[in-house]
């Protein structure tokens, strides 16, 4: 079987160290190219545009990247809510397709081209992942082609900024390339919207990496290499031959998309079981709670606040989700399973459920006298619980101004 060297050469890409490179007809500027396969393995698949390198390696359903695992057998019928595409909760995992670039540049445009391409997909319940790699950027065809093959089974896109980035940069390529693009039409869930609307109050990053540490319990190894320089080890790539330091590009790549379905699974699992273990930080939580609340399932938006309230967080977290947390109990409308809700949270020791159910019987009920022991035994259960200085302080305001207020409304009228 022809070598790579031998099957790029063909196309009239100069590659390898044979005599044949190194002969005195060799232009002197030209580079002395390693055999890649010699490197890194993989394979080179011709297409009917042209030939395809790529590397190939399968994870099984049960391996665990940081601390999660990558597949669920979860389905997509919540997070297709949350995106707002019915077309998810009718597929499985095996339906899409998990892509990230690596780019000539960071900043998109006509002249920017993907060099590599990470792609996978499951596969028999395996995950099966491809790095398609141009050693010559005249095999661009090539590459594509061999994309849309391996595309050809799958219905959506799974990205991380790839909305704003790789799906217009890849659709763009294949237009010039007067090829069809081949996931047109299809189901696109960015993973960076998710993270924004389930992080963005406690963490001041969302970038993929931060995600890792911060969330998966991923941590690079040395060989991991910064973004900004990438298209630069390419390029001197493309001068020297040597493929050496892309090693840590086919790294970087490599750790991006399986970081994506790993992510995709903890989304997938929190928002199929919210009241799990999953999430532990109470602004997690709350977040958890506004998705729930925005989806129209104020049940499990209401429980997961209630849950929230407990942990500790800064005091702006906290004052909005107790706001937050008392509108929907009134948005639900129904009174008596909210009346029962704010009981079963006041015996757990939730001390906006004593300041609800005092509102329910001063305004409702027109009932003072149990409004007031309502705020009584708020008051009583502060002085009981361990708070941060901040919250002790807003629940004393919101305390005195209703006491106040109700000791009038009990007092006897004056019959002179």
């Amino acid at each position: 079987m022809p070598s790579l060297s031998e099957k790029l050469r063909s196309l009239g890409v100069r590659v390898g160290t044979d005599p044949e490179s190194k002969s005195t007809q060799k232009p002197a500027n030209e580079p002395v190219r390693v055999n890649l396969e010699s490197v890194f393995g993989g394979r080179l698949v011709s297409t009917e545009r042209g030939l395809a390198y790529f590397v190939e390696a399968t994870y099984p359903a049960d391996y665990i990247h940081g601390i999660y695992p990558i597949s669920t057998q979860n389905t997509l019928n919540v997070i297709s809510q949350v995106v707002n595409d019915p077309r998810l909760a009718q597929m499985g995992y095996e339906d899409l397709a998990f892509i990230d670039t690596e780019t000539s540049g960071l900043n998109g445009g006509t002249g920017t081209f993907a060099f590599m391409i990470g792609v996978g997909r499951f596969i028999a319940g395996s995950f099966v992942l491809r790095l398609y790699f141009m050693p010559d950027p005249s095999m661009e065809a090539g590459m594509l082609r061999a994309l849309a093959d391996f595309l050809a089974p799958c219905k959506a896109l799974v990205t991380f900024n790839g909305k704003a980035f790789d799906a217009p940069l890849l659709r763009n390529r294949y237009l010039l390339n007067d090829d069809i693009c081949p996931f047109n039409g299809f189901a696109h869930l960015d993973l960076l919207t998710l993270s924004r609307r389930l992080w963005r109050a406690r963490l001041p990053s969302r970038a993929l990496k931060y995600l890792e540490n911060e969330i998966l319990g991923v941590f690079r190894a040395s060989e991991e290499v910064p973004g900004y320089e990438i298209p630069w080890i390419y390029f001197d790539y493309l001068k020297s031959g040597d493929p050496e330091p892309m090693k840590r590009v086919f790294y970087h790549n490599t750790l991006d998309v399986v970081s994506m379905v790993t992510l995709l699974n903890l989304f997938n699992s929190v928002l199929e079981d919210p009241h799990g273990e999953q999430l532990s930080h109470g602004q997690d939580i709350i977040a958890l709670a506004r998705v729930f609340e925005d989806l129209g399932m104020w049940d499990d938006a209401a429980r997961l606040y209630e849950r929230g309230l407990r942990e500790q967080m800064p005091e702006e977290d906290f004052h909005q989700a107790v706001k937050r947390l008392a509108v929907l109990h009134k948005r639900r409308g129904d009174l008596e399973l909210a009346e029962a809700l704010w009981c079963s949270a006041a015996e757990e020791g939730y001390l906006y459920a004593y300041i609800e159910l005092a509102k329910l019987h001063e305004h409702r009920y027109k009932n003072p006298s149990v409004a007031l022991s309502w705020v009584e035994r708020c008051g009583t259960m502060i002085s009981t619980k361990e708070l941060p200085d901040y919250e002790v302080y807003y629940w004393r305001i919101e305390i005195e101004k209703r006491r106040e207020r109700l000791v009038r409304k009990t007092k006897p009228k004056s019959s002179g």
